[in-house]
C-alpha cells in the first residue's frame, strides 16, 4: 500500500512575493510555523557518511509539539530517490527522548531550522520554506489521488510549472532535502 509512502520534490523560489500572491489566490493556506528538526544517526553507522544518504531519523520541535520520524528512501544509494517509507510518532517529552537517543549512542548530526508556510491546492501540499543558513525553497508533496509514484511525480511537476517554479539543477544538494547540504556546510566549517 502507499499508506506510508511519501512523494515530494523541491524547487527554487525566484520571486517570493509573486509566488505568495499566486498561492494565496489559487491555494488555501493551512498553516504557518517554525520547525526545528534535529537529525540523529546511530554511531555505528552514520547515515550521512553515505554519498547519497537514504535513511533519516528526525526529531522535530514544531512549536512545542514533538514528532519523531524515520524515513527510508528508495532506490537506495542513488542521487535522487523517488519515494520513501515514512514512520512517525508523537513524543511526549523531547528532553527524555534526547537522553534515550544519547544513551543508545545516537549522535546529533545536523539541525535544520526553518520557517514554513504551507498551502493546499487540490491534492497537493505546497510548503514555502525559509531555511536558516540555506535560503528559500519550495517543497511540493502529493497527498492522494495518484496511481503510481511516476503519476504522483508528474502531478507535482505540472503544478510547479503552473506556479512558475524553477527546478533545482541536477547537482543541487537541496534536491534531496535540507539536512545534507547543511551537514556538508557544517563539516566544511569545522
Amino acid at each position: 500500500s502507499m499508506e506510508n509512502t511519501e512523494i515530494e520534490k523541491r524547487f527554487y523560489v525566484k520571486n517570493k512575493s509573486d509566488l505568495l500572491k499566486k498561492l494565496n489566490h489559487v491555494g488555501k493556506k493551512i498553516f504557518e510555523n517554525h520547525q526545528v528538526d534535529t537529525y540523529y544517526s546511530p554511531s555505528h553507522r552514520n547515515f550521512l557518511e553515505e554519498k547519497y544518504p537514504f535513511e533519516w531519523l528526525r526529531l522535530r520541535d514544531d512549536q512545542g509539539k514533538y514528532i519523531l520520524t524515520y524515513k527510508h528512501w528508495y532506490p537506495e544509494r542513488v542521487k535522487e530517490s523517488t519515494h520513501c517509507d515514512e514512520y512517525e510518532s508523537m513524543i511526549e517529552s523531547i528532553e527524555c527522548f534526547r537522553k534515550i537517543l544519547e544513551a543508545l549512542n545516537f549522535n546529533e548530526v545536523v539541525v535544520v531550522d526553518k520557517k514554513r508556510t504551507a498551502y493546499i491546492i487540490e491534492n497537493l501540499e505546497i510548503a514555502v520554506d525559509d531555511v536558516k543558513d540555506l535560503g528559500m525553497f519550495i517543497e511540493i508533496e502529493i497527498k492522494d489521488h495518484y496511481e503510481s509514484v511516476e503519476d504522483g511525480i508528474k502531478q507535482i511537476f505540472m503544478l510547479a510549472k503552473k506556479l512558475g517554479l524553477e527546478e533545482l539543477p541536477e547537482d543541487h544538494p537541496v534536491r534531496t532535502g535540507y539536512p545534507l547540504p547543511l551537514y556538508i556546510k557544517k563539516k566544511a566549517g569545522n
